[in-house]
């Protein structure tokens, strides 16, 4: 990675305190059982969840408990527990800006036109300062949270250098302004007052702003809906945003919800207004490196996850710049990392301006482990618990994994189908213990991986010519395509390029369905074909019902498959090979981006698509079904419904009888594998239907566990084992030898306080190696060659977080990083004042970059050699703007000549000391910090951080934290809680 573009912020043992114990520290050898079964079950309280881990009735409680609710339960619980850190876990406002007759007015039925506040982007912006984020973190999660301004948060490795200069600009803070927030609304509702749209129909009554919508009817109060989620701390966090947005004149109607609400929030027509705003929850799911993609799914409207999104109704939230932005990302246009850097800002700042979620915070949350019966697990350094990779790695004392997710009475958001369903967070936990992707997420490095293929090849040669893509790559003239017009295969001849090939080798690593139907070469072609077909089915005139095409599913995904040009399939040798032009500027994300692998079976993907109304199938089964609720149909597809289920198996037995094969495997479409016989595909399809007949579910993956128990009544899923007997391809122990996570710690910076111009600065940092898995380690880093192939960098920052000095000449001895700051840099490169001396250094296989530093003051002069026991005392060294402060000093003399020394504020001298020969003198000074902000008081050897707020009455321990909290990257698609 480049030094400057992956800047961290302070790792502070502090933070973390000893809530959280280091995973591994204490647990017993991995001398457990590979886990071979696992009980899912729900706790409906998550003090319960905690109680049942301590007691050894879980394994594994699988929610990320704020650090509050942990720091609360009975000590003998904690005794018995090991917690895993996450900070994946954040909230947002979300808000409905539907308008539809006018910039503020929609349509909420026949004639009857409603006046919406969030239609006004100005009332959404202010927001952000409407929210007071420190009172969140303090009162509300006490303490176990940090404040979150955007998308993308304080841990990301970029927060320092590229996105909080993109906070900074608009001005959010910390505290909030809730006077100014309750102005900017006045002033916005005030331009819709006056505006030619309205002519009479607003005006601000006694308590609230009044609509009417014709002069002949009665004013009522501007009222929005609020929808507080219950679960969580977002309902105390909903319920004080009302209150305070009552305060500037709307008038709200809280409603508390559950998660079962958020099929409303995404599905349902916003025009209506049946909601205002809503408390929505984001966790991550996985480290990742680069997080555009979640970025576009939060800001851009390509990504669905905007007002309207997934309805395409009477109201879709429209923006040029976001989509742009987010589209030239999510698609990897960018000739290098600089530029993927300044794009990122650019959509972050365009995403903040437009306001449709304010985001408020991300928990300091743990997950709890029983220490005695789990004994080795790989986990994620932003999730804690890695949806994908610990429970393939997970041991117990008895094989078997018994654990629990909270909820409040409905385990999933979403129903299980990959189309458009299983986008929360519930599905996705589980649903990831029992299905392989192609690629995937190293939990460490956040960079794509192979996951299930068995190994990827990647070359690019391409370059950016005044925005023009010049293609390098010679595509062989009998690669293939597939037009979704003719639904038929075709080579695509001489003198095509591409950016880029990736030949993938899927070597022994296909296996098999949980059904124990191969997978094969050919499937994942049929797949290609089947899902480019319903991401552009339209170009052949196909429609919403006719099962050949989804509008929602197209636009997420057509970038994917528009981005590959050409492909070779090569059965026996068991490779896919792609052309495409996606110019990501990492070899790893190039991969990642093109590849595939079907959750279930292309067969079964087929079947739910006779079940569109207006399909050759339809009249089987006689009611709509779509992959999206609310659309078409009523009927929302799921893999694991038994009702659904018996559905499907009418429709494949049909297909049977009609010896329908899949129009991508059809002999006349000329395929690029062995077409499909009709022979073949009633033999898969006969082993699914037998799969459904013992288990009563379609849900038939490819993963290390199937599921074999599914109670929906009493939310119990229950998993075992897919062995190399029964057609998986990797052994229990296949990651032990494979993935390896490790982490630098650095201790606390040894430097000193003070310098003088001209005068060497000496720095020295602990460094710790800690593996995670496979074998859980902590030891003295030995020597940098040790995944350490970008060098230690020492560095000094000004005041405002400028870079003025950086070298890589740190050396390794004795397990600490030592630099010097030479005697030439201070006297002639830095002016006095205060600086920040540091020490930045990282694995390869470590995501973030940790680093140490520490404060030191630059002045012009020595302190006289004969003044000795310095004092400082600051009084009070904390409050708000205007703080008076008394600064009490003194100093000895022990000299044979008078002395002077001065005390510095922020590096200038400010007070001056004389001390007579063989004396001791006592002062006494009164000062004025005018504005907020930290400010340094140093004398002598003494120093005191003076810590100065506008409105608020002190900082707590948390709010230092903000300033020094490790960063690390929280998200790869994030799914809603």
């Amino acid at each position: 990675m480049k030094w400057k573009k992956m800047i961290s912020l302070l790792l502070v043992a502090t933070l973390i305190g000893s809530l959280f114990v280091a995973f591994g520290s204490g647990l017993a050898s991995a001398d457990g059982e590979y886990v071979d079964s696992i009980t899912i079950e729900v706790r409906m309280d998550q003090s319960v969840g905690i109680g049942d881990t301590a007691g050894g009735e879980l394994d594994v409680f699988l929610q990320a408990v704020t650090g509050g609710i942990y720091e609360g339960v009975d000590p003998d619980w904690q005794a018995q527990i090991r917690t895993l850190e996450s900070y994946g876990s954040y909230n947002n406002m979300y808000y409905n800006s539907a308008h539809t007759v006018s910039p503020y007015e929609s349509e909420v039925d026949a004639g009857v036109y409603q006046f919406n506040p969030w239609a006004i982007r100005e009332i959404r912006y202010a927001t952000n300062w409407l929210i007071n984020r420190q009172e969140i973190v303090e009162e509300i999660y006490d303490g176990w949270a940090i404040p979150q301004y955007s998308a993308l948060g304080l841990r990301n490795p970029a927060w320092d250098e590229y996105l909080q200069p993109v906070i900074d600009d608009h001005g959010i803070t910390f505290a909030g302004d809730r006077e100014k927030a309750i102005d900017m609304i006045t002033t916005a509702m005030e331009e819709a007052r006056d505006s030619p749209d309205l002519e009479g129909e607003l005006q601000m009554g006694d308590d609230y702003w009044e609509y009417r919508q014709t002069a002949d009817d009665a004013w009522e109060p501007v009222e929005t809906v609020g929808l507080v989620r219950i679960e969580d701390e977002r309902l105390e966090i909903g319920l004080e945003f009302a209150d305070r947005l009552e305060e500037a004149g709307i008038k709200v109607e809280t409603r508390e919800v559950d998660r079962t609400i958020t099929a409303q929030v995404f599905f349902e027509e916003p025009a209506i207004l049946g909601w205002g705003f809503y408390t929505g929850g984001w966790i991550a799911s996985a480290a990742v490196a680069f997080q555009h993609t979640g970025l576009a799914q939060m800001y851009s409207p390509f990504y669905g996850f905007q007002p309207g999104g997934f309805v395409f109704g009477d109201y879709i939230f429209q923006n040029e710049t976001l989509d742009d932005l987010g589209m030239k990302l999510f698609t990897g246009a960018v000739e290098d990392m600089d530029e993927y850097w300044e794009d990122t800002q650019d959509l972050m700042w365009h995403g903040v301006n437009s306001a449709h979620r304010v985001f408020i915070s991300t928990s300091r949350d743990v997950i709890p482990l029983n220490r005695h019966s789990v004994k080795q697990v790989a986990t994620d350094v932003v999730t804690g618990w890695s949806d994908i990779f610990s429970p393939r790695t997970i041991m117990t004392d008895d094989g078997h994994m018994h654990a629990a997710q909270y909820s409040a009475g409905q385990l999933y958001m979403d129903n299980w189908n990959a189309i458009d369903g299983s986008r929360d967070y519930y599905s996705q936990l589980q649903q990831r213990m029992t299905r392989d992707h192609a690629t995937y997420l190293h939990p460490g490095t956040g960079l794509y991986m192979p996951m299930r293929v068995e190994e990827y090849d990647v070359y690019q040669d391409f370059a950016w010519e005044e925005g023009e893509l010049i293609r390098n790559v010679e595509v062989p003239s009998d690669a293939v395509q597939y037009d979704v017009g003719t639904e038929e295969w075709y080579e695509v001849g001489d003198d095509l390029k591409t950016a880029n090939r990736v030949i993938y080798d899927w070597s022994d690593t296909l296996g098999t369905w949980h059904s124990g139907h191969p997978i094969t070469i050919r499937e994942l072609a049929g797949y290609y074909a089947w899902a480019r077909q319903l991401a552009f089915g339209e170009e052949q005139g196909g429609i919403e019902d006719d099962g050949k095409f989804h509008a929602a599913y197209g636009a997420g995904s057509r970038p994917v498959w528009e981005a590959i040009k050409a492909l070779e399939f090569d059965e026996d040798e068991q490779t896919i090979t792609i052309y495409g032009d996606y110019t990501f500027p990492h070899d790893d994300q190039v991969a990642g981006y093109y590849a595939w692998m079907n959750e279930v079976p292309l067969i079964l993907y087929e079947g739910m698509t006779h079940l569109y109304g207006e399909t050759e199938f339809y009249d089987a089964v006689g009611e709509d079904r779509n992959w999206m609720w609310g659309d078409v149909g009523d009927i929302w597809i799921h893999w694991l419904s038994r009702t659904q289920g018996e559905v499907l198996t009418s429709v494949l037995e049909e297909i049977i009888a009609e010896d329908w094969i899949p129009y991508g495997l059809r002999e006349e479409a000329n395929p690029p594998v062995e077409p499909l016989t009709p022979s073949e595909l009633e033999d898969e399809i006969n082993a699914h239907i037998a799969f459904f007949d013992e288990f009563e579910h379609y849900w038939i993956s490819n993963g290390p566990f199937r599921i074999t128990e599914h109670d929906p009544a009493n939310l119990v899923i229950g998993m075992e084992r897919w062995t190399e007997d029964d057609g998986y391809p990797w052994p229990r122990d296949y990651w032990r030898d494979r993935l390896r996570v490790a982490r630098l710690r650095l201790g606390s910076m040894d430097a000193p306080r003070r310098a003088t111009q001209g005068e060497e600065i000496p720095m020295r940092v602990r460094a710790t190696f800690i593996e995670e898995f496979p074998v859980r380690s902590t030891r003295a880093l030995r020597d940098t060659d040790e995944f350490m192939e970008t060098p230690p960098r020492a560095s000094i920052a000004d005041a405002d977080g400028t870079i003025v000095w950086e070298s890589e000449d740190v050396d390794l001895v004795g397990g600490y990083f030592e630099a010097t700051v030479p005697s030439n840099v201070t006297a002639d490169e830095l002016e006095p004042g205060t600086y920040e001396v540091r020490i930045d250094a990282t694995l390869d296989i470590q995501i973030d970059v940790p680093r140490s530093s520490s404060t030191v003051i630059i002045t012009e002069e020595e302190v006289p050699e004969g003044l000795v026991n310095h004092f400082l005392l600051v009084t009070p060294d904390e409050g708000e703007a205007p703080l008076d402060v008394v600064i009490d000093v003194s100093v000895e003399n022990i000299g044979e000549e008078d002395e002077t020394d001065w005390v510095y504020i922020g590096g200038e001298p400010e007070f001056e000391v004389t001390v007579p020969a063989g004396e001791t003198v006592e002062e006494e000074f009164e000062y004025t910090f005018e504005d907020e902000g930290e400010y340094e008081v140093t004398f002598g050897d003494q120093s005191v951080t003076v810590t100065v707020e506008e409105d608020t009455p002190g900082f707590t321990f948390l709010v230092l934290a903000v300033s020094a909290v490790l960063a690390v990257v929280f998200y790869h698609v994030k799914k809603r809680r």
